[in-house]
């Protein structure tokens, strides 16, 4: 999947720096061609993600003390980001 992915806590911790840093890379990324962005924020981050959205991030799930948000970049092309699994099936069996 061509994409980029960021983990914000190697980012610093200066909310200006994150803003500028977050619209310089969305930039570099469209030009790279890539169809997507992933940011990857820690919960002492969490103050990231309403500069985050207001970049045109969504939120797609959490885990492990995680929030993590997408951004599809292809203007021209269809949202292939799917959506995250909320269930688990199994199946069992036993002779």
């Amino acid at each position: 999947f061509n994409s980029l992915s960021l983990d914000v806590s190697t980012v610093t911790q200066d909310t200006a720096d994150f803003g500028v840093h977050l619209m310089n890379s969305m930039l570099a990324a469209r030009e790279e061609k890539k169809a997507a962005a992933w940011l990857r924020i820690p919960m002492d981050y969490c103050h990231y993600i309403a500069i985050a959205a207001h970049c045109g991030f969504e939120l797609h799930h959490t885990e492990d003390r995680c929030v993590y948000m997408c951004q599809w970049l292809m203007s021209d092309v269809e949202n292939k980001i799917p959506p995250y699994g909320t269930h688990q099936v199994g199946v069992g069996g036993l002779v």
